[in-house]
């Protein structure tokens, strides 16, 4: 009731809107009806209508509620393909259940496209192209992928673990140009 007369009160129009970043919205059992809410607001984006989630509980949701409410991309964090490499990323994330919600999702609603986002470190650097492999078998077709960054002056961050993901010069720049030498045919890439 709040977001909806947040919403009536204060937005005239929105061009795009993005359902998650630093919280997983999934974990929301209400995320459906807010995106129904939404999209019968003022705030119905006409442009991009995004969810950005890990993926996890995507099976706990609707996706013929999400279509319904204009929902036309689902944008994954994802750093890895092999399970080990992204639990050291990423903790318990399961890549099993991700890859499962994730083709679920593509037989529900196969016309909204599927990102992966992934920051890419040290750790997972020569993951990437198992990542896209695994993506693309999902009907993923762009991969946005940017190189860790470490501010020291950051209050939030492990210090003592940051400096060892950092990459060496060039090495995302190298990464970047196999990726594209391999699979810029069959997706589309920001790096």
């Amino acid at each position: 009731e709040e977001l909806g007369a947040f919403l009536e009160e204060n937005v005239v129009s929105l061009e795009n809107f993005q359902m998650g970043c630093i919280m997983e919205p999934t974990l929301d059992k209400r995320l459906t009806d807010l995106m129904l809410l939404i999209s019968r607001s003022r705030a119905r984006p006409s442009g991009q209508f995004i969810l950005q989630t890990n993926g996890i509980l995507l099976h706990m949701h609707d996706p013929a509620r999400m279509r319904e409410a204009g929902l036309n991309e689902i944008s994954v964090s994802i750093d890895a393909a092999d399970p080990a490499t992204h639990k050291l990323l990423r903790g318990g994330t399961s890549i099993a259940k991700v890859g499962s919600n994730i083709a679920g999702f593509r037989k529900a609603c196969p016309d909204v496209p599927v990102t992966f986002i992934t920051t890419v470190t040290r750790v997972n650097l020569s993951a990437m192209k198992g990542l896209v492999e695994f993506g693309l078998d999902l009907g993923v077709g762009h991969f946005v992928m940017r190189e860790v960054f470490y501010m020291p002056d950051n209050n939030i961050v492990d210090h003592s673990r940051m400096p060892d993901l950092l990459l060496r010069k060039g090495e995302f720049d190298a990464m970047a140009s196999e990726i594209r030498a391999n699979f810029g045919d069959r997706a589309s890439f920001l790096m």
